[in-house]
């Protein structure tokens, strides 16, 4: 930097700064890229390859850190029953249903210590209208000892993940 001066490119030049990134930082990432672009080029790693491998890098950190939840799919007719340990809790961290079905799906809760019985969730519902509003998904967690069914509504199909713990 002492010898050259401020390092100028031509892409940096045409496009600009922006709010959340000035022209300074922009081209002092680029001037701080240099080096690793030039050992691409000298490995002849091409820009496909290099996407690859950073798909394979982010499917491998994805499954390493989402291991722990399990995925399943409730329709009509087929409730999916967890049971959980007194010493022990489950966390729902995603409950949907797709658009359609007369009554939506729900979390069921039967408390073992006191008896109990309660709805503690309703299923979003995804729609494919543009139209319709966005509902929140919203996160459980249950404390054990109980008895989990997860229902789907009439006709419908649901995607349920969660993780005891």
């Amino acid at each position: 930097i002492i010898l050259r001066g401020r390092a100028h490119y031509d892409r940096v030049n045409r496009q600009g700064g922006s709010v959340l990134l000035s022209k300074s930082l922009m081209e002092m990432a680029y001037w701080s890229l240099q080096p690793v672009a030039r050992l691409l080029v000298f490995l002849r790693i091409t820009p496909n390859q290099l996407s690859w491998t950073s798909l394979v890098f982010g499917g491998l950190a994805g499954t390493a850190f989402a291991s722990d939840f399990k995925s399943a799919v409730v329709v009509d007719g087929s409730p999916l029953a967890i049971h959980v340990a007194g010493d022990h809790f489950l966390v729902i961290r995603n409950f949907t249903q797709q658009e359609g079905g007369s009554t939506r799906g729900l979390v069921n809760v039967y408390d073992i210590s006191s008896g109990q019985s309660v709805n503690v969730l309703a299923a979003a519902i995804i729609g494919t209208d543009p139209g319709t509003p966005v509902e929140v998904i919203n996160n459980i967690v249950v404390d054990g000892p109980a008895n989990v069914t997860v229902t789907c509504g009439t006709s419908a199909t649901c995607f349920v993940t969660y993780r005891k713990e």
